[in-house]
């Protein structure tokens, strides 16, 4: 695990030796994709970040104002959530999905447009596509694709989400 700001400074290239700690700190971030707990203090628009925290690979968005989600460790991300607590996707792809909450109390299987319209290709009887008290929800709240847990209780929500 490395991250790196990737700013090689003048006093960096005081001498040979600090200008290949320098070069040698920026390449093994590249390689790690600046892995860490937590995000990499100097962003850059389309930098790589592999939180460890949550086994997600995410890239920077053009703007440089946001990370979106580009793989899961192993296929499944993980994230606990209060009662009332979302989880967003990123916006303005397509693609298709599977979330459980719990142990697998309520799963849905979904897929979703560029426009935020999300389908219920499968689910149980607690999962829906709308933002509805008293289900596992997956829905579009007009800036993305949100997973909500409203179960009334704190739940482990396991997700994979594929873009298309």
């Amino acid at each position: 695990m490395s991250q790196f700001d990737m700013d090689i400074t003048t006093e960096d290239a005081n001498t040979g030796i600090t200008v290949r700690a320098a070069l040698n700190a920026a390449l093994q971030a590249l390689i790690s994709n600046s892995s860490g707990a937590t995000e990499p203090t100097t962003k850059y628009a389309f930098m790589w970040w592999y939180d460890t925290t949550a086994g997600v690979l995410k890239q920077r968005n053009s703007a440089n104002d946001g990370w979106v989600i580009v793989d899961t460790a192993g296929g499944i991300a993980t994230d606990t959530i209060a009662d009332e607590a979302e989880i967003t996707l990123d916006t303005a792809k397509a693609g298709r999905g599977w979330a459980m909450a719990g142990d697998n109390e309520e799963y849905i299987e979904f897929r979703f447009t560029a426009a935020g319209v999300v389908t219920v290709i499968s689910n149980s009887a607690n999962a829906i596509n709308t933002d509805t008290d008293g289900f596992l929800c997956v829905y579009d709240a007009g800036t993305g694709i949100r997973i909500k847990n409203r179960l009334g209780a704190t739940k482990t929500i396991r997700y994979i989400v594929n873009y298309s």
